[in-house]
């Protein structure tokens, strides 16, 4: 009788570990997220305000170069400038002289495109954020004096590799000598014409100077 109890006893707590074992809930695994998922979140803080969520996904290097203020000044001057956040259109990935990047390309209400630059570390946190380049949905219209026909514009380079210079020369369809002057951007993400939205300053300034009257040479470097 004692050994039959203690056989009942032995089945019946093997059968209470196999139910328990059945029924207890698995917590489920997090996956770590990719680089681009992270460029992905991060924008999305910064568009919904969470820009402390944002901030954290930065390293100890540029959390000490920059605050949490400063992150939202700039994020807030990106959409005064270019209007609100609108969406991502998409997001490249690559690996450059061994660090890890992430491009991501935003649209914004005036109808800007702008690709943001992410660059992380083995730990995938954020080492490197910034606008890499700005562009605007709006064709550019050449101003109402312009008179393609007063001048001729060649391409052309200046130098050699590896410091080569591409550039435009304008020049008048009439008998020199002229004057020249050389027009070269800025810093930045500029182009040649200094493109800001559908303007392009220096191109006009280009143009102008033969449809107006004036006789001048003119190279516009980029």
């Amino acid at each position: 009788m004692k050994n039959k109890l203690i056989i009942n006893l032995l089945i019946i707590l093997t059968i209470s570990a196999f139910i328990s074992g059945c029924i207890e809930e698995k917590e489920p695994v997090e996956e770590e997220k990719t680089t681009s998922e992270i460029a992905i979140d991060f924008i999305s803080n910064l568009s919904n305000g969470n820009y402390l969520e944002a901030y954290n996904y930065f390293n100890s290097t540029v959390k000490s170069q920059l605050s949490i203020e400063q992150l939202q000044g700039t994020w807030e001057y990106y959409t005064g400038t270019y209007g609100e956040f609108q969406s991502i259109q998409d997001k490249i990935a690559s690996n450059e002289s061994g660090f890890q990047i992430v491009r991501i390309n935003c649209t914004f209400a005036d109808e800007y495109v702008i690709t943001f630059r992410f660059v992380f570390n083995e730990s995938k946190e954020i080492s490197g954020f910034w606008a890499d380049n700005i562009e605007t949905i709006q064709p550019y219209t050449a101003p109402d004096y312009v008179n393609t026909s007063n001048f001729t514009e060649i391409e052309v380079t200046i130098r050699s590799k590896p410091w080569e210079l591409p550039g435009t020369i304008s020049i008048p369809n009439e008998e020199g000598p002229f004057p020249s002057v050389v027009l070269v951007q800025g810093s930045g993400a500029n182009d040649r014409d200094e493109t800001i939205g559908p303007n392009k300053p220096l191109k006009d300034i280009t143009i102008k100077g033969y449809c107006m009257g004036s006789c001048i040479q003119k190279c516009y470097c980029s």
